[in-house]
């Protein structure tokens, strides 16, 4: 018992004698290596992030969150019967394009035809997008946003304590 207390012990006072030793002593880089600039920079307090801007090692795909769903554009309150009207009418010939392009993707093994067909898709999630600008105005588009992010208008933002 006595030996483990000794033990701890001398732990205790190693780690404080480390923490108390200037900042050279305590470099976990190689003595070689010591004066030589790192090419790598940190934030102070935290070493997990780079001070400098570096490129994501992963691409991510774009994601389909950007384009609005029938049933959000639905939540638009100033929404009139004419616009919607419009919008069902769009969203009918999207989705038949839409799942026409999908099956062909499906059923193409050919990495080429495959990265042509997203491609297509990618065009038609644009243009859908592009006709979506003509139909809804910039402040419904607003307006869902603030739906998106829990805010019914914008005086209740205003009342916040």
């Amino acid at each position: 018992m006595t030996e483990q207390v000794f033990r701890k012990c001398s732990l205790l006072l190693s780690l404080a004698a480390w923490m108390t030793m200037p900042n050279q002593a305590q470099a976990s880089e190689p003595l070689e290596r010591r004066g030589e600039e790192s090419d790598r920079v940190f934030l102070p307090g935290n070493f997990f992030t780079p001070a400098v801007a570096s490129a994501p090692s992963v691409k991510r795909k774009p994601s389909l969150a950007s384009v609005p769903s029938l049933e959000q554009l639905k939540l638009i309150e100033s929404l009139t019967a004419d616009q919607s009207k419009r919008l069902n009418e769009l969203f009918r010939d999207y989705k038949s394009d839409i799942s026409a392009l999908q099956a062909e993707l499906k059923g193409s093994p050919d990495a080429a035809a495959k990265a042509s067909l997203q491609a297509r898709i990618s065009l038609r999630q644009n243009t859908l997008m592009e006709a979506l600008k003509v139909i809804v105005k910039t402040e419904q588009m607003d307006e869902l946003e603030r739906k998106k992010k829990g805010m019914t208008s914008d005086s209740e933002v205003e009342n916040l304590p």
